[in-house]
């Protein structure tokens, strides 16, 4: 039987410096049935030349050029874009600034042979534009250990977390029956896509690190991270309001439900203590050492603070007067701790 051909969506937007990186480690997947279609979002940069350069070697890759901006508040009208000049079986996402290690396709693409699961998704590394690890994500962002079902998806999401999106894959044929990425009036396609996907199937995790996020200055801040969150709460609600009675005729009860509700108040309140640890944390490895220590001290004075994020809080004040290489060191000791490794 033919491979199943991998339809990737990259949309990019000012990534001259990241941009490149991205392409090559699609070139360099050991799984070759992809076609790749980058959709360029007006950029002022060189990043549209840079993939102009790489198409006209490689058939498999597409250019599309917005001539104006779309920007964020357009990113779900640029994703089904994408998706419209897709031909494959399978959709993966994979931003212009991120990058994929080269089996993430190969470990991933067999798991569609089980056709009651609808989405794929792996660890993955978070990292800095300097590609200094911040964090590991792992078992612990996860909605399972390898396998989850309509039940255990629905609490991580009701967490208000999502999967690395540039570790997800999914089948075209789910994606278009639900009409396509999901903009659910957030900046965001990630989250409400593969929320209402969760109807659809099983989950399936690959505990390897298939992927790499970077942060950078022109990626998204903290700020605008915690505002996104307090969105994410109400689009949950709204979403379990809207399907409730599908919900109920898979399995899931009241009781379930009601509690679901209430879990995103939970997670929004446990972001909130440690928000100065996060904004001090983001500001030191994007460079700001200067703005990043007042964060850390109100980390270290709030009651609120966990003591993990405090004692971060003192080796962040510490780094940003020597080197983030600290803060992030500490960073990756305190995640070992909490995973039990």
């Amino acid at each position: 039987m033919p491979e199943p051909l991998v339809s990737i969506v990259t949309p990019t937007f000012r990534h001259e410096q990241f941009i490149e990186h991205c392409l090559r480690s699609v070139l360099a997947q050991s799984y070759r049935a992809w076609e790749l279609i980058v959709i360029d979002d007006a950029s002022p940069d060189k990043t549209a030349g840079i993939v102009q350069k790489f198409a006209a070697r490689d058939p498999r890759i597409k250019l599309v050029q917005h001539q104006a901006n779309y920007g964020a508040a357009r990113l779900c009208e640029t994703y089904n874009e994408g998706l419209s000049l897709c031909r494959g079986e399978l959709i993966a996402v994979l931003e212009g600034d991120d990058e994929w290690v080269p089996t993430k396709l190969a470990r991933q693409v067999p798991v569609f042979a089980d056709r009651t699961v609808a989405l794929c998704y792996a660890d993955y590394d978070e990292i800095t534009a300097e590609e200094f690890l911040i964090i590991r994500h792992g078992l612990a962002d996860a909605a399972g250990v390898a396998r989850s079902g309509l039940k255990e998806n629905l609490r991580f999401f009701s967490a208000l977390k999502s999967f690395g999106a540039n570790t997800v894959m999914i089948r075209r044929s789910d994606l278009l029956s639900i009409g396509g990425f999901v903009d659910g009036s957030l900046p965001l396609v990630d989250y409400p896509t593969w929320l209402k996907l969760a109807t659809k199937g099983d989950f399936v995790r690959i505990p390897f690190v298939l992927g790499k996020w970077r942060r950078h200055p022109d990626s998204v801040y903290w700020a605008s991270e915690y505002s996104t969150v307090e969105r994410l709460r109400q689009h949950f609600l709204e979403y379990l309001h809207a399907e409730h009675a599908n919900l109920l005729s898979r399995g899931v009860s009241s009781l379930e439900l009601d509690a679901l509700a209430l879990n995103p108040a939970r997670a929004l309140e446990e972001r909130y203590r440690s928000r100065p640890y996060f904004e001090g944390k983001y500001r030191l490895v994007m460079g700001q050492r200067g703005r990043a220590i007042l964060p850390f001290g109100r980390a270290i004075l709030s009651r609120g603070t966990t003591p993990r994020h405090r004692l971060g809080a003192v080796a962040g004040i510490l780094a940003a007067m020597t080197s983030p290489r600290l803060v992030l060191s500490l960073s990756r000791m305190l995640q070992r701790t909490r995973s039990g490794q």
